[in-house]
């Protein structure tokens, strides 16, 4: 029986998703954020997306953006950002 071995981009958005996890947040990989213009195709992937609820029940999204391999300008090439858009509670 072949076994499946994760690359290592897989490998990255895992060990995110896990700290986003323990950390408390709903976590989804590999998110396909699809329009429809005529036709159904997708923008653009989420590698990490995650969603977590404060204490006053506020919502807090963040998106992970996971890449590994050869950088030509990084002198470590595997690198996991996170980025969250702006508040939306209306302040």
């Amino acid at each position: 029986m072949p076994t499946y071995k994760p690359t290592k981009g897989e490998l990255l958005e895992l060990r995110l998703a896990r700290l986003l996890f323990a950390e408390g947040a709903f976590v989804r990989r590999s998110v396909d954020l699809r329009a429809e213009f005529g036709t159904d195709f997708t923008v653009t992937d989420l590698d990490v997306l995650s969603v977590r609820f404060n204490a006053d029940l506020s919502m807090h999204r963040s998106i992970g953006e996971c890449k590994s391999g050869v950088a030509r300008s990084a002198a470590n090439p595997d690198l996991a950002a996170t980025s969250s858009g702006p508040d939306d509670r209306g302040r």
